[in-house]
């Protein structure tokens, strides 16, 4: 587990997908809606959620639509990576920086066993250490950053 960007989020429902997402011209800045053509998650609404992706996908533009998202009151409340993407952090870290809005924490989760366990999962909190509960149905987990 590596902390990106350290922040923490509530529980929030988990939205999760196996393929790369460009958030230039694949997210709606204002709705927040994957605007993506044939993406798993086209029509999904990313603000409010840990969004779980195992990358981000194209330019350097990512930066740019995140940064919208989290200043339009849009943006997801996490972001959980497969592989480190500091372009996509670099949104929420200018919004932090430049405007004062609270950090979004993201993360990178390389361990194939916790990435199941959260993508699968229903909700998902994230402390400010980086530490995740994990809630599915009844069971609740919790992975402590090391």
């Amino acid at each position: 587990l590596k902390v990106l960007v350290p922040g923490e989020c509530p529980p929030s429902k988990v939205l999760s997908s196996t393929v790369g997402l460009s958030f230039w011209g694949g997210v709606d800045a204002n709705s927040a809606v994957v605007v993506e053509k044939n993406h798993p998650l086209e029509g999904e609404v990313l603000s409010g959620k840990v969004v779980c992706l195992p990358s981000g996908r194209g330019s350097c533009t990512a930066s740019q639509v995140i940064l919208e998202l989290v200043l339009n009151g849009r943006g997801p409340t996490a972001l959980i990576l497969k592989e480190t993407d500091e372009l996509i952090a670099l949104g929420f870290v200018v919004a932090e920086e430049l405007f004062g809005v609270i950090n979004t924490p993201v993360l990178v989760l390389d361990d194939h066993d916790t990435w199941q366990a959260v993508t699968n999962a229903d909700t998902v909190a994230v402390q400010l250490d980086g530490s995740l509960t994990i809630q599915t149905g009844s069971e609740k987990i919790v992975f402590n950053c090391v």
